[in-house]
């Protein structure tokens, strides 16, 4: 029943976006020459992370819920 608790805390709080990223924020260091993307190139970058960014979200996901349905050979 533990591990059903702490399981159901790691999803809701993940959902809920209770945890926030302990990193600065790369941007604040990127090279001068990326000012010279355009407002279109910007965008779809921003798209494609959010992309990636979702996908880590699912992979997480899953790999709590393989953890939690795994069975050991006794």
């Amino acid at each position: 029943m533990d591990t059903l608790i702490r399981e159901f805390d790691v999803a809701l709080r993940a959902i809920a976006g209770a945890t926030r990223a302990g990193r600065p924020n790369p941007a604040d260091r990127l090279a001068p020459e990326t000012d010279e993307l355009s407002a279109d190139a910007r965008r779809h970058v921003a798209g494609l992370m959010r992309i990636n960014h979702v996908g880590e979200v699912c992979a997480q996901a899953l790999y709590q819920a393989q953890k939690i349905t795994a069975r050991t050979a006794p």
